[in-house]
């Protein structure tokens, strides 16, 4: 009976993590055409970026620390990312919009530093590295742990950065298998930001035909 009962048992945690994983698929699956969100976390800075607000700004690491580039993207913890403002367009509809408006400058654009326009960013310097690096012609982060996935997902949504969204999503798919149960959570937290982002976004859209009719 005692070995009965753990082969029963075993087979219920089999299919409980497998039914996980299919939860996990289908959230993600309605990730996959989205690229909004309204939420955004911070995550504990990794070693390779030391963390000191007080000293001022720092520079990023290579390759974003180039005196030939045009713009500059300030995180929350006081790193400067210098970057090609082309790049971002390319990568990101959001950033589009923002360096493309007429006659409008972008958030911050009265602070220059080394003559170039400053953009304050609510992300941290790691989350910030591994979207740009997914972007950039260079290596990419290696991203192990959820904890540092989930802000550079939702930041991708945020920013509507195609490329990082696909590729952070594979490695969301593949955390899953370890930690099935935490990669579900933010899979369903993140399709939920999706969902709320639909509903303010057809309310604008209903509000400014309103006005437009008026």
């Amino acid at each position: 009976m005692v070995g009965g009962h753990d082969v029963s048992l075993s087979r219920s945690r089999v299919e409980s993590m497998r039914h996980n994983i299919a939860l996990i698929h289908f959230v993600l699956i309605s990730l996959q055409g989205s690229h909004s969100s309204t939420y955004r976390s911070t995550m504990t800075m990794s070693e390779s970026i030391p963390n000191d607000v007080a000293s001022g700004p720092r520079i990023a690491p290579s390759p974003f620390d180039r005196s030939i580039t045009d713009i500059i993207l300030r995180t929350t913890d006081n790193f400067d990312f210098h970057v090609f403002s082309q790049v971002l367009i390319a990568a990101s509809p959001f950033f589009e919009e923002m360096l493309q408006l007429p006659h409008s400058s972008p958030p911050g654009q009265g602070q220059l530093n080394y003559g170039k326009p400053i953009i304050p960013i609510s992300e941290d310097s790691t989350t910030l590295s591994i979207l740009l690096r997914i972007c950039y012609p260079v290596m990419q982060q290696d991203v192990k742990t959820l904890e540092e996935l989930e802000p550079a997902l939702r930041a991708a949504m945020e920013f509507e950065m195609e490329l990082a969204i696909a590729v952070l999503t594979k490695r969301l798919e593949k955390l899953a298998c370890k930690f099935p149960l935490k990669a579900w959570a933010i899979a369903w937290n993140l399709s939920r930001a999706l969902r709320l982002r639909g509903c303010r976004s057809r309310n604008s859209r209903t509000t400014r035909s309103i006005s437009c009719r008026e």
